[in-house]
């Protein structure tokens, strides 16, 4: 089995699984609460994959230039990765909460440029989610390091990798979850509160996220 093909099939296999089971519950609330119709939340989606791809792309890369220096480099700094992380999800699932009643100049830039821009938010929720260090990336980062000779290979494994993490049901769910909620709930406000119900999970997920590594 040639190489590309390897990180081809090793995309698929986690975009099916502990990717899967990580961003599901990251972008979907925030799609579900910020996005409505199908049109919408497939180009939610498909911009926040993009955004990753671009991240394994320059890791690829990186991981080509520095070797296994790169992975270690991420692993030792990786609580750092996901307290920014944590702190971006948080602030996300905030002005979703508050975000219209909340007047204050500084939250209504955030907003604008975070929920109510149909290209900004996915893109810098997928180039965040994508740095976040987790283990198969780690060992795709490694593996990129074993196998490339120079860096635009690391870059073309990265891509691939990439691709093949493309081929995801979270695609489908992104979809699902900007077109479910305008068809079931037709009442505004009972529909805000579900927006505002997205908020609080992502809220409380990324303060998770901090905590587990404050604590860690």
């Amino acid at each position: 089995m040639s190489t590309t093909i390897e990180f081809f099939i090793i995309g698929i296999s986690v975009s099916f699984g502990p990717c899967l089971a990580f961003c599901s519950p990251l972008i979907l609330p925030y799609i579900a609460a910020t996005r409505r119709g199908w049109k919408e939340g497939l180009v939610a989606i498909l911009t926040f994959s993009f955004a990753q791809l671009v991240i394994y792309v320059l890791l690829g890369l990186l991981a080509a230039q520095l070797g296994n220096l790169l992975t270690e480099w991420l692993h030792q700094f990786e609580y750092i990765f996901f307290i920014v992380g944590g702190l971006f999800i948080s602030l996300i699932g905030f002005l979703i909460i508050f975000g219209k009643d909340y007047h204050h100049h500084l939250c209504q830039a955030l907003r604008r440029h975070t929920l109510d821009n149909n290209l900004k938010g996915p893109i810098m929720f997928g180039l965040i989610v994508g740095i976040l260090p987790c283990l198969p990336l780690l060992g795709v980062l490694a593996y990129i390091a074993l196998k490339t000779q120079n860096l635009w290979q690391g870059a073309f494994y990265g891509l691939i990798f990439g691709i093949g993490k493309l081929i995801s049901p979270i695609i489908l769910l992104g979809v699902l979850s900007s077109t479910l909620p305008e068809r079931l709930i037709k009442n505004n406000k009972v529909y805000n509160s579900f927006s505002r119900i997205c908020g609080f999970i992502l809220f409380f997920i990324g303060v998770n996220i901090v905590v587990s590594r404050l604590w860690k």
